[in-house]
């Protein structure tokens, strides 16, 4: 059932993303100011419908240009944006286990929309995001988790990978892959691996 939920929602959303595309093309006349680009809505659009439903732990380190263990810190602030709730995080970064724009120490942005399926990462908490640089009007400079909640692990005090969503009847394989690789110490290890090829 929650399958069935799940996988209405996404249409609902990705026919209301693209009927508002369309509209606001053919309105020239609207509030929203000039510089606003629409390519940017169809982008995050295009993040939420993408799926690693037949995809592995390998697919989500070798699509994503940017993993890496932070820390939610201050406050989260709300946008709302032609009627979608967004939610930015400030997150300082612990570890890159991938990509060169981002470094120990840094804090980022992290841009996510306030629907199940994007779970806003918790206060002061710790994560594992497999990333890529947003683009677009909402926010500067900031991140969004590719795939949504493919792309955003709770890690535990243990160190053991928790999933963010409960994802286990929509993407059987990757769901499967995660448990076998549970470990936040074993997949740094496995990113890294995969970095060297």
């Amino acid at each position: 059932m929650k399958k069935k939920s799940l996988i209405i929602g996404l249409i609902i959303g990705t026919v209301f993303i693209s009927t508002f595309s369309i509209l606001k093309q053919l309105n020239n006349n609207s509030k929203i100011a000039p510089s606003v680009k629409l390519a940017s809505s169809a982008k995050l659009a295009s993040s939420v419908s993408q799926s690693f439903a037949n995809g592995t732990v390998d697919n989500l380190i070798s699509e994503s240009p940017y993993i890496v263990e932070a820390v939610q810190i201050g406050e989260q602030t709300e946008t709302n944006y032609t009627g979608v709730t967004f939610v930015t995080n400030k997150l300082k970064i612990k570890q890159v286990l991938k990509g060169d724009l981002i470094s120990a120490n840094d804090v980022i942005t992290l841009l996510q929309t306030q629907i199940d399926e994007d779970p806003v990462v918790k206060k002061n908490g710790h994560v594992l995001l497999y990333l890529e640089k947003y683009s677009g009007s909402i926010v500067k400079d900031a991140y969004v988790c590719k795939g949504l909640y493919q792309g955003h692990y709770d890690i535990s005090d243990n160190g053991t990978l928790v999933n963010s969503f409960d994802m286990k009847n929509l993407n059987p394989d990757l769901n499967e892959d995660l448990k076998k690789n549970n470990k936040f110490k074993d997949l740094t290890t496995k990113i890294k691996d995969h970095k060297a090829k």
